[in-house]
């Protein structure tokens, strides 16, 4: 018959053990689950202490506590370890050990038989140890078949020590032999645990590798390969066998402008749409690389120089005829083509990139002609600019402009920043453009921002260039508190302080969500209450003067 005494010492040296194995772990890898389960096998030498203790002089209820609560505590920080482990969040064993320990302190209250508070924490700790096995059963990520090993140890384990008391109470004689098998399945629970430790260590750096592999060949932005994978293929394509061989080279027209506008998050999703485009039209023997911020490169083997440009034609063709964020998409391409094997393959890109950028400069000027045209029609199909508003800011705009003394050239530029001035609001959502009620600061804060956005859009074409200050700064308050920049004064260029002039009272004169039109005498005399704070004194003077002149107030 087995010594009980032997089995509780081997019990507590095992313990001991795995305490100082797991320590040594957690000091390689300093992980949250490995510091549980490293408390986890102190609590349990702990435990076991006080039961060698209790056997080897006498049960008092200083030790009976340290027992119970440092069992309780052992399979808690245990479970807790798997589930960080597996990375899974489970909190229910919170209820069950502020259960327990509510359950004895009632025992130690009411003085109540220790078995009762025993069998409880029997109980606790066995569902404990078969959650902890279920879940590694249910999470294949990265153990795989060790997983269930390392489950089914746990749930055996679990169930062990569910029963243990009944073996106690049924087979007094039997108990000291289901110790020993209990002990057996914890300790192999506990071995194998390490067994996925390492196995998760394992598959982490497969996946690490995995990663980097990944990320040497492909674009991380847009799946398509990159630029140094892209000049490997290309010595290795480069021979007779792959004659002739076509290369592409393309630039994405708007990208910059998209970011500007959108910001960069929407720049990344254009790249991502544009190279989903291209693997539309190539065939799965040809190279699509990113080979640069906007630029991509297509490597296309046995392919006479007529049929990569027909493909090309194809390409452009579907990139005429998408919008992005409301905004025409142009791709500028290039080709040419190796025949012969003596040929440079260097001079063969560096031919299609000429191409590219030949194709580019006559293309951009037509392309950003065509952009400002679509965004102005646009937001005439939103209802932000109507045909006629455009018309009265332009007549408004033009009579302050004459009465100032402008020449014509002056009239016609100052008449292009009254057309163009609110080009920016295609970068402001429609819920916000059409809200009822007043905005937040942060739907403030994005109106706002059209200012900038139509400075870039207007930048963005060469004819346009020279009235981006106007259309950035027609905001400006003469006091200095508008935005975007806070100019004042005649810090504020002329047109645009012209057209804020026009702009406002042309608002006024519109019923709005949050107001009825005002007339037309009303209007100017809320244009004089702001002249000196808000608009330039002498603009409105000429103005008011003019209107005056026309007996629009009487």
């Amino acid at each position: 018959m087995l010594d009980q005494s032997s089995i509780i010492m081997t019990s507590f040296a095992v313990s001991v053990v795995l305490f100082f194995l797991y320590s040594c772990l957690y000091g390689i890898e300093r992980k949250r689950y490995m510091l549980s389960w490293s408390l986890g096998w102190l609590l349990l030498v702990v435990s076991y202490g006080a039961r060698l203790a209790m056997f080897s002089y006498q049960e008092t209820p200083l030790l009976l506590t340290v027992n119970y609560l440092s069992t309780l505590g052992s399979a808690v920080l245990i479970y807790i370890g798997v589930n960080d482990f597996l990375e899974r969040s489970v909190k229910w064993w919170a209820y069950f050990l502020g259960g327990n320990v509510l359950l004895f302190a009632g025992v130690q209250i009411f003085a109540l038989p220790s078995w009762i508070y025993l069998l409880s924490a029997a109980i606790f700790v066995g569902l404990l140890y078969w959650g902890a096995g279920v879940a590694f059963i249910r999470t294949k990520k990265f153990l795989g078949p060790i997983g269930y090993l390392v489950g089914i140890a746990f749930i055996l384990w679990g169930l062990g020590i569910f029963f243990y008391p009944v073996v106690e109470v049924s087979f007094p004689a039997s108990v000291s032999v289901f110790h020993v098998f209990v002990g057996s399945i914890g300790l192999a629970a506990a071995l194998s645990l390490i067994t996925g430790y390492f196995q998760k260590i394992r598959t982490d750096l497969l996946e690490g590798q995995r990663k980097i592999d990944y990320l040497t060949k492909y674009d991380k932005l847009t799946g398509l390969y990159n630029r140094s994978y892209f000049e490997e293929i290309l010595q290795f394509m480069n021979c007779k066998e792959n004659l002739p061989i076509s290369l592409v080279v393309g630039d994405l027209d708007g990208l910059k402008l998209s970011n500007d506008i959108f910001g960069h998050h929407k720049g990344d999703e254009l790249l991502v749409e544009a190279a989903t485009l291209l693997r539309k039209f190539f065939r799965k023997e040809d190279i699509i690389a990113r080979w640069g911020g906007d630029e991509f490169v297509i490597l296309l083997p046995k392919t006479e120089y007529q049929v990569a440009w027909q493909v090309v034609e194809r390409v452009k063709e579907c990139f005429g005829q998408i919008t992005f964020e409301d905004i025409p998409v142009n791709i500028s391409l290039g080709v040419a083509t190796k025949g012969v094997v003596s040929e440079d393959m260097h001079s063969v890109f560096k031919r299609a990139e000429e191409e590219m950028y030949n194709n580019k400069l006559q293309e951009n000027k037509n392309f950003r002609s065509r952009l400002i045209k679509f965004i102005v029609q646009e937001l005439q199909k939103r209802g932000y600019q109507t045909t006629e508003h455009t018309k009265r800011l332009k007549k408004t705009a033009g009579d302050i402009g004459e009465s100032l003394g402008l020449t014509k050239m002056q009239l016609s530029e100052l008449s292009l920043v009254a057309e163009l001035c609110d080009i920016g609001k295609i970068a402001v959502p429609d819920e916000i453009i059409n809200k009822q009620g007043p905005l937040s600061p942060d739907e403030w804060a994005v109106v706002q921002g059209h200012c900038e956005a139509g400075y870039h859009i207007v930048r963005s074409c060469v004819d346009l260039s020279h009235i981006a200050d106007a259309i950035l700064y027609h905001h400006e308050w003469w006091n200095g508190k508008g935005y975007p920049l806070g100019l004042k004064g005649r810090e504020i260029p002329l047109y645009s302080r012209i057209i804020a002039v026009a702009v406002a009272y042309d608002a006024m004169l519109e019923d709005r969500p949050y107001r009825q039109a005002l007339g037309k005498c009303a209007a100017l005399q809320e244009l004089q209450r702001c002249s000196g704070t808000v608009f330039d004194p002498d603009i409105v003077s000429v103005f008011v003067e003019a209107r005056d002149s026309d007996a629009l107030c009487g």
